[in-house]
């Protein structure tokens, strides 16, 4: 629990966990909403326990809280399709130079000024739920690891992003067997065995489609003829859009769909100081045949919105969640740091949309907001009586998703 304090209130080390989370105050007022709370913990047995406890619990306990709200049909109206939009990518959590922590850190040679030196790096794949109306939420975690027994092979292969994917994609099938999903994915996953495995799993895609695969971009293209705007909607995001697509396209034993979307927009150049034209042009693959009445529903509100999980990366690497702080080098503590981690930035993002804290974070935003929600916890400020009256009443979850 103070493991998971530790993230919510965004304290980025352990000496910072000790400076501000062991203090009398705050145990004594955290003490009156969680009773079982018998003692304050260090910041260094909190590590020592993650050590021996099997990580994965935490996530499971993440997924249950997830699971919960979703079986309580709090998303229904943010649905795709009544599709769970997902979105997986992989990003860099740690790196350090030489080959110093061996067991699941991933190897790798850079060339520097002195010659070719060893590398070590921890890969990690992320699925967050990204709703089009911002709400982002981090669901699971898979990390690429290195086993012991390829360390001194130089030959062997090591796990991939790829190879993340088959595990972080069985988990998610494991965990919403019932669930109707879609998912949002880069190029990388615009491959045949991918592309295999959803339609085998009933699940809907939109995956960007990358510029090697002729077989799609050649009929696509010939589209480009029959570009069309949406009617009634010639702007979105201040950008005019155009779309073409092609439905039925034949790649590797599957059937696709294909579409574009042409996005222009005038701004101010930054030579001349006149308006200029610019032009963009975005590429899909997807599981669902494509019509005037769909593509803005899977393009803008869908496909598009696979760039929150990395503006969720951007968040927890430099918003305080210290996404690239290991807090331990042991393999199974890092990764229980981690789960928590993500469990409180899932707590925290869900918080947002919620009607109660809604009004406060749009007058004073999201990071004080969350500042003085703990300096009321750390200091004496909430009354007795007060505290007595709240926690008497049934607690409820109330969302203002507009």
């Amino acid at each position: 629990m103070y493991g998971l304090f530790q993230f919510l209130f965004k304290q980025g080390s352990k000496r910072l966990f000790n400076e501000h989370l062991t203090t009398p105050s705050l145990f004594e007022m955290l003490n009156k909403f969680f009773p079982e709370i018998e003692s304050i913990p260090h910041a260094d047995t909190i590590a020592r326990l993650l050590k021996r406890i099997n990580p994965t619990k935490i996530e499971y306990i993440h997924v249950d809280l997830i699971r919960g709200l979703i079986n309580n049909k709090k998303f229904k109206k943010l649905l795709i399709y009544k599709c769970l939009p997902v979105s997986i990518d992989g990003t860099q959590k740690a790196v350090r130079d030489g080959q110093l922590q061996e067991d699941g850190w991933l190897l790798r040679t850079v060339t520097t000024k002195e010659g070719k030196e060893f590398q070590q790096y921890v890969y990690v794949l992320e699925a967050n739920i990204t709703f089009a109306n911002g709400l982002n939420i981090p669901l699971l975690t898979e990390y690429c690891y290195l086993d012991a027994d390829l360390i001194k092979d130089d030959v062997a292969k090591q796990d991939c992003e790829l190879g993340g994917f088959e595990r972080i994609k069985d988990k998610l099938k494991k965990h919403f067997s019932k669930l109707k999903i879609i998912l949002m994915l880069d190029n990388l996953y615009a491959c045949d065995n991918v592309i295999k495995h959803l339609k085998n799993n009933n699940w809907e895609f939109m995956i960007k489609l990358p510029s090697k695969l002729k077989s799609v971009h050649e009929p696509l293209k010939e589209c480009q003829c029959n570009s069309q705007s949406i009617p009634g909607q010639l702007y979105y995001r201040e950008r005019a859009q155009s779309f073409y697509w092609k439905n039925n396209i034949k790649y590797k034993g599957n059937i696709i769909h294909a579409v574009a979307c042409t996005d222009k927009w005038r701004e101010v150049s930054n030579t001349t100081g006149k308006f200029i034209t610019k032009r963009s042009e975005h590429t899909w693959i997807s599981s669902q045949p494509l019509s005037i009445d769909n593509v803005h529903t899977l393009c803008n509100l869908a496909a598009r919105k696979r760039a929150f999980i990395e503006d969720s990366f951007n968040t927890e690497k430099n918003r305080g969640y210290h996404y690239q702080h290991v807090f331990s080098y042991d393999w199974n503590a890092m990764k229980g740091f981690h789960y928590l981690m993500r469990l409180a930035h899932a707590i925290n993002a869900i918080s947002e949309f919620t009607k109660k804290l809604k009004k406060h974070i749009r007058e004073l935003g999201v990071s004080n907001t969350l500042f003085r929600i703990f300096e009321a916890i750390k200091h004496p400020w909430l009354s007795d009586e007060w505290l007595k009256k709240e926690l008497r009443k049934k607690p409820q979850l109330r969302f203002q998703f507009e």
